[in-house]
């Protein structure tokens, strides 16, 4: 990304069979990252279930560039 710049991305998790675990319409999965600075992190993102994570992805890197 670039300072300013904002990217929406769509979250979509499947099945071994290919097949969506739940409608994003009903869940809003979707993740907006905005560059406010210059510099790095990360983040991860879990399913939760009852109260735990029945997934949980590597960690996303981001980078902001001028």
């Amino acid at each position: 990304l670039t300072v300013g710049q904002t990217k929406e991305f769509a979250v979509h998790f499947i099945d071994s069979d290919g097949e969506e675990l739940h409608e994003e319409e009903e869940h809003g999965m979707a993740i907006v990252i905005r560059g406010d600075n210059v510099g790095s992190t990360s983040f991860q993102i879990q399913l939760m279930h009852d109260g735990h994570s029945d997934y949980t992805s590597l960690p996303i890197n981001v980078t902001v560039v001028e």
